[in-house]
């Protein structure tokens, strides 16, 4: 049992045990929407995010069914921190299935949440499809 112990406290002083304040930008959903069903992958390059680095996020949507392009999809993404302050605000339209990809930089590192919200659809035509408030967090 003491072997046990000390085998433990080795690894958590030697830090091989997930930091809880280490949170990366990362996320692979499947999800349904009436009869479709979706992947939706973020990533970000490089993974680990440091404060006054730019980093690179890619968020892309696939319909699994059929794996045709999504037509009209609508990206609104937004960044803010706990206190509700906002950094970053940015939306595209994509004729075609095109993919989300934008670098940005945080300044200040710490805790942060990624707010992304995918419409499918033009003019009075628009659907909701994805909605979704990732926490990450950025160091030094």
């Amino acid at each position: 049992m003491m072997f046990l112990t000390g085998i433990i406290i080795l690894i958590l002083s030697t830090g091989c045990v997930n930091n809880p304040e280490t949170i990366s930008l990362q996320l692979h959903e499947n999800f349904n929407n009436g009869d479709e069903n979706y992947l939706v992958v973020v990533s970000t390059y490089p993974q680990k995010l440091l404060a006054g680095h730019p980093f690179t996020v890619n968020i892309e949507i696939k319909n699994i069914q059929n794996l045709d392009e999504i037509q009209h999809i609508n990206y609104d993404c937004q960044i803010e921190d706990n206190s509700g302050t906002i950094f970053f605000v940015d939306s595209l339209h994509s004729m075609k299935g095109r993919s989300y990809q934008k670098d940005i930089t945080l300044e200040e590192k710490g805790f942060y949440i990624f707010k992304l919200t995918i419409y499918q659809g033009m003019g009075t035509s628009i659907e909701d499809i994805y909605n979704n408030d990732l926490k990450f967090t950025v160091g030094e």
